[in-house]
């Protein structure tokens, strides 16, 4: 009887160790970082300079973002693929964008808008 008992308790204790061991290796942040980021800047094709307020539209996901003042966007947490920016301002022309988001990495995509 005392044999089945210890026998349970180093059952038991064992799978609390492996849960434990477990817990804690995927505690770390990196196992986890397998989204994905893309960030840029929205600039005036003829003078290079940035251009705030303009919308960045993310598509499959229909996100949107405005320019901040140095033109600057970024979109963060995007399952790993394929996705278009679509850049629209006023007085200026719509461009579109495609950029692939590879899992735990950031993607620049800087833009040039041209005037209408």
């Amino acid at each position: 009887m005392k044999f089945k008992i210890i026998v349970k308790l180093v059952a038991l204790t064992l799978t609390m160790l492996v849960a434990i061991f477990y817990v804690n290796g995927c505690s770390n942040e990196s196992d986890f970082d397998f989204f994905s980021t893309i960030h840029g800047a929205v600039y005036d094709a003829g003078t290079s300079e940035p251009l705030p307020n303009a919308a960045v539209t993310l598509m499959p996901s229909s996100s949107t973002v405005q320019t901040g003042s140095e033109g600057t966007f970024v979109f963060k947490d995007l399952d790993p693929g394929q996705y278009t920016l679509s850049v629209q301002k006023e007085g200026y022309y719509v461009d579109r964008k495609s950029v692939t988001a590879i899992s735990g990495e950031t993607v620049q995509a800087d833009i040039l808008l041209r005037k209408i």
